[in-house]
């Protein structure tokens, strides 16, 4: 403190000061050295209640607690991070977050595209009715959430990392004042309490989303490079939740061991799910009618990337391979992520910081992007969903891009920088126990249409899939 100031930071201060001369007319101060001055008095920082900062770097938020009265906090950054050599990324991180913590006059606090923040605690925040946490890549925890009851607007989405957000059901219930609500597609089965052993769920906190969804401010998104998304409406994935629930009950057994089930769902996604080579071309998807007689948009951009269109439409691009594996894969417990790469033979080995040193640069390919998953809860494998599937239909039943490790899947791949942190390559899947597994399936599969064919199940009834939701479950 410098005669009762308070000194901030210099890229926050350079926050302030454009505030204070833009809209209090307060011009910047110089000391004695004739550089701009950063010390504040309380009153001038009584007066910054708004906060919009584009492309931070780490320690930009230290000091921001000093601003008793700010009640609005937007950080954005540009560029698509999975392909930003990570010296390269402006972002801020967890010691910006302990500043962020301690802002209790927060009213709306958005964080976008953040990529070495990975938690956020919104413990104290009490005061919040908008937020928004988007496209984070690495932010894989959301603690205090749940402290939260005045929330008018929730945007959570694009989070690659973010598996789960504890006790959603009971958030969303507890915040009956929301009118807009974009969440992560993934983040359903959360949303209704979906217990993924018994395939219970909370129907009160499925009351509550149809209810707000009744308003037409509900969105299941999907998002993609570029700060595109896919928006899902309600319906839609409800309809997408019930096929998938099916999916699995006619192919995979309650009780499968993980490798089982992970097999089972790459076989069903290679028999049934072609590859939509016209929108690869026109960026549009197949307008069909849906179960439940709604549509996808017609024309929908991008919507061929979506788990509806691959799950619903049986027809998609790589992402849409992806997406539909990966809610197959929650619904079984199994945590998985979106992983950015590129078709072909890494020679870049930007996965990896073997040596790499500060003055490393990097040569990246012009085209083939492509998506792929990894298996966080089966270690960390990665998986081709797309490339299985085209293989597959064209006669080849080997899946060879199943469960393969970090240097195996290397080999025709190049995987992105955000996949630095995956170390697996000790642990390499044994094809026998691949061929083990996809004959387990093929029995179970064999047994329940030979049980079906005889009349002692009632599989084709709606009521007995497990985890599905029915049409007196959406009576309001």
């Amino acid at each position: 403190m410098e005669d009762n100031k308070i000194e901030l930071p210099f890229s926050l201060g350079l926050a302030v000061w454009k505030i204070l001369q833009k809209e209090h007319n307060i011009k910047p101060r110089e000391n004695a050295m004739g550089f701009r001055d950063f010390h504040f008095t309380e009153e001038e920082l009584k007066l910054i209640t708004s906060l919009d900062l584009k492309n931070p770097s780490k320690g930009t938020l230290k000091g921001i607690s000093l601003l008793p009265n700010l009640q609005v906090l937007k950080i954005q950054s540009t560029g698509i991070t999975a392909h930003k050599q990570p010296k390269d990324i402006q972002s801020i991180d967890d010691s910006d977050m302990i500043e962020i913590s301690k802002c209790k006059s927060l009213q709306s606090l958005s964080i976008i595209n953040q990529a070495n923040l990975e938690y956020l605690d919104l413990t104290d925040l009490t005061n919040l009715n908008s937020l928004e946490i988007i496209n984070n890549k690495q932010l894989d925890s959301v603690y205090g959430l749940d402290n939260l009851e005045n929330l008018w607007v929730l945007s959570c989405y694009g989070n690659n990392r973010l598996h789960h957000i504890d006790d959603l059901d009971e958030i969303l219930i507890q915040n009956k004042d929301l009118h807009n609500i974009n969440l992560d597609l993934l983040l359903f089965p959360d949303a209704i309490g979906y217990n993924h052993l018994t395939g219970g769920f909370n129907q009160d906190a499925l009351k509550q989303i149809l209810k707000f969804s009744q308003l037409g401010n509900v969105s299941w998104c999907e998002a993609l490079n570029g700060n595109r998304v896919i928006k899902t409406n309600t319906s839609q994935m409800i309809e997408l939740h019930n096929r998938a629930c099916q999916i699995l009950s006619e192919n995979i057994p309650d009780n499968a061991h993980p490798r089982d089930i992970i097999v089972g769902i790459e076989e069903y996604l290679s028999k049934n799910v072609k590859y939509d080579y016209a929108a690869l071309k026109t960026g549009k998807i197949h307008t069909e009618e849906s179960i439940l007689g709604t549509r996808m948009k017609i024309g929908q951009k991008t919507g061929t990337n979506s788990a509806y269109s691959a799950l619903i439409l049986n027809s998609c691009v790589c992402q849409g391979y992806t997406r539909g594996m990966q809610y197959l894969l929650k619904l079984k417990g199994i945590d998985s992520h979106d992983v950015d790469c590129y078709a072909g033979k890494d020679t870049t080995n930007m996965s990896s910081l073997k040596g790499e040193t500060i003055y490393s640069t990097y040569t990246l390919p012009q085209d083939g992007y492509h998506s792929i998953i990894c298996i966080d809860d089966f270690d960390r494998l990665y998986d081709d969903p797309c490339w299985n599937a085209c293989l597959y239909q064209q006669g080849d039943k080997s899946m060879p891009w199943l469960l393969r490790t970090k240097s195996e899947i290397s080999e025709d791949h190049t995987l992105s920088f955000e996949e630095r942190d995956t170390e697996n390559n000790h642990l390499n899947q044994s094809r026998n126990l691949i061929e083990s597994s996809i004959k387990s399936n093929a029995l179970f599969r064999a047994r329940r249409t030979r049980l079906g064919s005889l009349g002692t199940t009632k599989m084709k009834m709606k009521e007995q899939v497990k985890g599905q939701i029915l049409e007196g479950d959406i009576e309001l």
